[in-house]
């Protein structure tokens, strides 16, 4: 695939994605040890979302049409 056709906000989404699969697969929920873990990279994601001035979260589906 070739990455030069994506825009920002769907190279972001394809992150996004992946770290939920990661979620899902690799840590689990209710543990307070992973939640914080979990909560950081929420964090960064949402302040690299922010540094390119991109929508994070839901906010981040109207950029993605």
């Amino acid at each position: 695939m070739n990455m030069l056709h994506k825009t920002p906000a769907k190279n972001l989404n394809t992150i996004w994605n992946a770290l939920h699969g990661y979620r899902e697969d690799c840590i689990p929920e209710h543990d307070p040890m992973y939640d914080e873990e979990w909560e950081s990279i929420c964090e960064a994601m949402w302040e690299t979302a922010e540094a390119l001035g991109l929508p994070s979260g839901a906010d981040a589906e109207e950029w993605l049409d």
